[in-house]
């Protein structure tokens, strides 16, 4: 059971995805091209087919959805529907005060758009007066239309809230991974189109917002490398009362634990965080992800391996009998999934869902998202190919590599097997890291990073602390030096430097052979370290989304046309 959305101004149905989770479906996944006010955005959603949506009391029959787009919420709040208390207050809608039947526990799970033109067709009406709000009835019920959830507001008070509509989803494509399937899709629905426009209505806090212009404005400070600049008007950092906070959390509370490694708690928005009971939506999900292992035995094998890979180093461990009843509302419990880089497709990573909706709440919703670090990419890139010897790393599991204070891991529960066996008891797990899919662990591991390379500034100097600082993008370092005993030397401090905060440095390459051989097999670039360097050809490496042709010492892009789309061009 849930509560919908009729907007006559979306061309599609959306719902969410914990409702799709409640009904174990789960749909193919797309990438949509979305076009709202403030920009261009691609976004990952679901798309199934073959729901019905009917009313609660069965009074009509049930109304076919062709496809429907999933989303993590709908931009709407109980504040939007209509109550009892509501028809009460006004004489002319006291006649449906008792056929409303409002039940504030169930979330809003589902936008109808005005392809399903029967959601649309009114029953009865019961109007007004000019400045009063009327009431219509519909297959799924009685909704009240005008400016009455608004009661709670003051006449003529400002509100610091408006809705924004006409976001256009202008194209839905396949993902690269699944783009095999497209000409069959194509065959079998010869009439489909292939370009899809849908409008959808957000809700967004009225401030100031950033323009096409000052996007491009913002591009150019970047590329020039002028960002942050204190000696250029208007380029001065100026950190949000959130971006203070966070930065005051880490600055508190950051320490290095039992094992040497930096530990943090999780940044939340408030001091007081109290989030509802979501382990029955977990399990859920749970036995939908066993029923898809179930049927395919190398996913199995490479979700297995995983998770025990996160066990035998300590990043998650098995919640204590005496701990599982935690204290109301700091515990949460985080669903999982598996995803494959369409470029390594044998490398598995088990992503837990910290974007997960429950009761209108979820981890990220209550998670600071940090100020942004990151160097400018450009500027990495720039300085990468400055000097002579060029040279790049990666750090090891990054961001399991800091870990979070015991105080915060209840929010970072998760349902898994006993012993790895899907046929065995289902046990509960906290993770004891910082999570890739939380949407404050880039700023946790960037913070973390800069205290590392501060703190052993005086020990190893300016030039190792500002690799750290300067030329790492996310877990990503790319820099150049004069010559090859300057890159041995910076290589070999860096390492000394990252170990002290138990951080691994290693997937070197460089365009030095020399460089190459100064380093144990295992620190070097996965495909250089069975190569004979004296007579081999180095491979192409690729960072941060080029190809760096290690023997011409060149930097490039591949592109993949897709060629079914080429070719059809061609005929026309």
């Amino acid at each position: 059971m849930t509560y919908a959305v009729l907007d006559d101004q979306s061309t599609d149905v959306f719902v969410t995805d914990s409702l799709l989770d409640e009904l174990d479906v789960s749909g193919q996944e797309v990438n949509v091209q979305v076009n709202t006010i403030v920009g261009t955005n691609t976004l990952r959603m679901r798309k199934v087919s073959g729901l019905q949506i009917q009313d609660v009391n069965a009074e009509h029959s049930p109304v076919k959805v062709p496809y429907a787009y999933a989303q993590e919420s709908i931009p709407a709040t109980h504040h939007d529907i209509a109550t009892p208390d509501i028809a009460r207050q006004w004489e002319h809608l006291k006649v449906i005060a008792d056929k409303i039947s409002y039940q504030p526990q169930i979330g809003i799970g589902m936008l109808i758009g005005r392809n399903i033109p029967t959601a649309f067709q009114p029953l009865e009406v019961i109007y007004g007066e000019a400045d009063e709000p009327w009431a219509e009835k519909y297959k799924f019920g009685w909704t009240i239309i005008g400016p009455v959830c608004l009661d709670k507001i003051a006449p003529h008070e400002p509100t610091s809230e408006a809705s924004v509509n006409r976001v256009t989803v202008m194209r839905e494509e396949l993902p690269v991974h699944n783009a095999g399937n497209v000409l069959a899709s194509q065959i079998s629905h010869p009439n489909r189109q292939t370009d899809i426009v849908t409008h959808f209505f957000g809700k967004t806090q009225m401030k100031d917002m950033t323009s096409p212009q000052q996007i491009r404005e913002m591009m150019q400070l970047d590329f020039s490398e002028l960002n942050y600049s204190r000696k250029i008007p208007g380029t001065e950092l100026v950190q949000s009362i959130e971006d203070r906070r966070f930065c005051q959390i880490m600055s508190t509370e950051i320490h290095k634990n039992h094992l040497g490694n930096w530990e943090v708690p999780l940044p939340f928005k408030r001091d007081e965080v109290n989030l509802p009971n979501n382990r029955e939506q977990c399990m859920k999900r749970l036995l939908s992800l066993k029923r898809k292992l179930s049927n395919d035995q190398k996913a199995k094998e490479n979700y297995v391996d995983f998770m025990q890979k996160i066990f035998d180093r300590q990043h998650a461990s098995r919640v204590p009998a005496d701990e599982l009843t935690g204290p109301p509302g700091k515990v949460w419990y985080l669903p999982h999934f598996d995803i494959y880089h369409p470029k390594k497709p044998k490398q598995v990573r088990v992503v837990f869902d910290c974007s997960a909706v429950f009761c209108n709440e979820s981890l990220n919703r209550n998670l600071l998202q940090g100020p942004d670090q990151l160097n400018s990419l450009v500027g990495v890139l720039t300085r990468f190919r400055k000097e002579d010897v060029a040279l790049t790393c990666d750090v090891e599991q990054m961001f399991h590599s800091f870990y979070v204070n015991p105080a915060s891991r209840d929010f970072l529960r998760f349902l898994w097997f006993e012993n790895n066996d899907l046929n065995g008891p289902i046990v509960e797990f906290r993770m004891n890291v910082h999570l890739f899919g939380a949407i404050s662990s880039p700023a946790v591991a960037n913070y973390c990073l800069h205290k590392t390379a501060e703190d052993g500034r005086a020990q190893f100097g300016d030039k190792v602390a500002d690799f750290l600082r300067r030329d790492f993008y996310v877990d990503d370092g790319l820099t150049s030096v004069p010559t090859v005993p300057e890159a041995i030397k910076l290589i070999e401090d860096s390492q000394a430097l990252c170990m002290s905060a138990k951080l691994r440095l290693h997937k070197f390459a460089s365009n030095r052979k020399d460089v190459l051989e100064a380093l144990p097999k295992d620190d070097r670039a996965k495909d250089l370290k069975d190569l004979d360097l004296r007579h081999d050809t180095l491979p192409i490496q690729r960072s941060l989304g080029t190809f760096w042709c290690i023997e011409s010492d060149t930097l490039g892009f591949r592109i993949e046309l897709n060629r079914c789309r080429v070719a059809e061009s061609f005929r026309r």
